[in-house]
């Protein structure tokens, strides 16, 4: 009783320090300064990321404002990682929140995980040798970046770099 108290109390604090990105009146889309989820329809371009023990590859991506990009992420490492999708605050506020939950009596074997997590729409959670996507359409010029936190590897320089350049203009 007691884990299960812990699991959603942590949980309830995820879901309250996380809430930066804004729900449509659908319920579905989630908008961040730099973007929101995409839909497969509206893909203009594939990009494949290998998440490797400590690493991302590529580690820079250059994408266009009004572009709808699909990740491919497939980890080819030994270890669980994560592509979360943010500027550099909401990386570090991710970070906070993984180092808090690392002692906590859910982290289970390989990785930390809790029901929901890996459901963040600016972000999934890839077991070792599984692939997975994420669609997402950037709106605004700037950078952001994709990192992983599992527990050391935000530190250990886990972390890519995206330039969102303007539209072209036709």
């Amino acid at each position: 009783m007691k884990t299960q108290t812990i699991i959603i109390t942590a949980y309830a604090i995820l879901s309250t320090v996380t809430a930066i990105p804004v729900l449509a009146s659908d319920g579905h889309a989630a908008v961040f300064p730099f973007g929101h989820s995409g839909e497969a329809r509206n893909v203009n371009r594939v990009i494949a990321v290998k998440a490797d023990d400590i690493f991302f590859n590529p580690n820079s991506i250059t994408v266009k404002a009004g572009e709808t990009v699909k990740f491919i992420v497939t980890n080819t490492g030994r270890l669980p990682h994560e592509f979360v999708l943010g500027d550099k605050a909401e990386q570090a506020q991710h970070e906070k929140q993984m180092q808090a939950m690392q002692n906590m009596p859910m982290q289970g074997k390989g990785g930390i995980s809790m029901p929901g997590m890996g459901n963040d729409p600016n972000g999934i959670f890839i077991a070792p040798g599984e692939t997975k996507t994420l669609v997402w359409t950037f709106t605004r010029p700037g950078t952001v970046e994709y990192a992983c936190h599992e527990p050391g590897h935000y530190a250990a320089g886990m972390v890519g770099r995206i330039t969102i350049q303007r539209e072209r203009r036709k």
